[in-house]
This record gives structure tokens, sequence and C-alpha cells, in this order.
């Protein structure tokens, strides 16, 4: 029985890109072959693993490197559902490879305004590695958000929350340093309290949260303005993996 080939497209930026290894080339394809014409894509990570061949306990290693790099956009939806995975376009994948090694081959007036971007890029890199290590006592409120969302998210959207620490401290660590305990809590109160449809989909978890923290600075209404709606998501079910 015939069968039909399934493709990905490659932008040249990415297939050039010496940051990336033979395994992040394979996890990119999976992904724009899962995505296609659509938005965003939400395979499991197994299912990237059959089309990849890079074992799905270390897709989301890989994952991780394409999104640092500006590759793709990666939304966390909690423990049980699968990620969204948004591959950019080829304009945004041509304004990202400027930042990478290739941008030293430029020619012209070209080349110094990659050049300047090149190192501005790296300086940022030292200065983010340099400040990577919280303070302690913000690691100690990062330790105590978790049971107080699990509270939260029991009294306003009923049913218990399970919590995971090795993962929900990392995500809400740099929002609790850069914002403030009070500040961050607020805003999750107004997350956790909104009846938004996306949100009823994707799942209220921390994951979600602190991609959509910055929806609640002001009015604290939602999603609306950030990077999915709710009407480009497919109606089948994100599968579980």
């Amino acid at each position: 029985m015939n069968k039909q080939a399934t493709w990905g497209a490659v932008p040249i930026a990415v297939a050039k890109d010496k940051r990336l290894t033979a395994n992040d080339l394979r996890v990119y394809i999976a992904l724009s072959s899962f995505q296609g014409k659509r938005a965003q894509c939400f395979p499991s990570r197994k299912q990237i693993y059959d089309r990849s061949g890079v074992h799905w306990s270390h897709v989301s290693d890989y994952t991780a490197h394409l999104e640092s790099l500006g590759y793709i956009d990666v939304i966390q939806r909690g423990k049980k559902a699968s990620n969204v995975y948004r591959v950019k376009s080829d304009d945004a994948v041509a304004a990202t490879s400027l930042q990478g090694e290739d941008a030293m081959t430029a020619t012209g007036e070209d080349a110094a305004a990659a050049s300047s971007i090149l190192k501005q890029h790296r300086k940022e890199q030292r200065e983010t590695a340099q400040s990577a290590v919280p303070r302690p006592d913000i690691q100690i409120k990062a330790r105590a958000f978790l049971p107080w969302f699990a509270h939260e998210h029991e009294q306003a959207r009923g049913g218990k929350y399970s919590t995971m620490p090795a993962k929900e401290i990392k995500l809400i660590l740099p929002h609790l340093e850069q914002l403030g305990e009070e500040e961050v809590k607020r805003r999750a109160t107004a997350f956790l309290s909104s009846n938004d449809p996306f949100y009823e989909k994707t799942g209220y978890t921390i994951g979600v949260f602190t991609n959509q923290i910055n929806k609640f600075g002001g009015t604290g209404k939602g999603h609306n303005g950030g990077l999915l709606d709710v009407k480009e998501l497919s109606m089948d079910e994100p599968p579980w993996l």
C-alpha cells in the first residue's frame, strides 16, 4: 500500500545555523510537518519522536534550544496536555538568524549591522548568565507560591491542582524576581478568575499562567493580543502523551 509522504519545510537560515545540532533540525522538521499551513500545532512528545527519530525523553531539550534561538514558540499547558508549538515564519527566522554565528559572513553594510547585533546578543547572554542564580529569598517565595496557587486554583476553579515543583518553580522564579510576590499573586488571581475559553481549553496551570502573565499586567482581562487565539486552535482534542 502506498503511503503519502509527510513533509516539513526548513528555511535556509535554519539549515545554515551552526548553533543547531542534527537532532535540533530533526525536531524542527517534525514540528514543521505537524504545523503545515496552520498557525500552530500540538503533537505529543511521542508523536514528535515518531517523525524525528529523537527519543521522546529528549524532545523537550531540543524544543527548548530551538525556542531559545527564536525559531519556535512553546506554550506549556500542564501535566497531561501536550504543549502548543508555533514554528515561526520565514521572515521571523531570517531576523533571528542575524544573531547567529553566520552573521559574520555577511558583506558590506549588512556585515557591520549583523556584527553589532551579534555582539549585543553575546553581551546580553553574559549578563543573563551572571544573574541566572536567583536570590535565596526568591527561591523560598517560589517554593511557597506553588501550594498557594494550588489552594487558589481549588477555590476559583474547583478540583485539586497537582503541582510539579521541579518544573513550575523554574517557571515562576523570574517573574517573582522581576515583579515581586504581591504583583505575581495579583495576576495569578486574575488569571484563575478569568472565565476565558482559551484557558478553559489549555488548562489553568502555572505553565499557561507564566506564558500569559503579561496579559494581566493592566486590566487582567486575559489572553487577547497574545501568541495564540482560541479561534486558531483545532477543534480536535490535542493528543496526550
